[in-house]
């Protein structure tokens, strides 16, 4: 029961590592979306801070949301001694996770600087 079980895990963390990109687009295509519906059109004017904020949140969030399943479901991969498929998996995850917390907080950072 406990290797059906880290198998399953194992394979659910490497499928979110497969959706971390489809994330990355769908966030991109939904967060470009959502800025313009707000007046903001690409290619124009930065959008203010507050707008970005309420897109660039959400948006961020569900980019991470594979990234931070890749790590839960690794981590339970490794306690049931699947160790080196589930690190990579789990390293991916986690350093996918940590860029979108970067870029985020660099964005904002840039906004009230610049």
């Amino acid at each position: 029961m406990t290797t059906m079980r880290a198998e399953r895990n194992l394979r659910s963390a490497w499928i979110s590592v497969g959706l971390i990109p489809v994330a990355f687009v769908l966030a991109m295509f939904a967060g470009e979306g959502l800025i313009d519906a707000l007046g903001y059109p690409s290619g124009g004017p930065d959008p203010p801070l507050w707008a970005a904020l309420l897109v660039g949140g959400p948006m961020t969030l569900l980019a991470m949301a594979p990234a931070v399943l890749a790590v839960v479901y690794g981590r339970r991969a490794r306690r049931e001694s699947r160790s080196r498929a589930a690190l990579a998996a789990t390293v991916t995850g986690a350093v996918a996770a940590a860029y979108w917390v970067v870029t985020f907080v660099l964005g904002v950072l840039q906004r009230l600087v610049g």
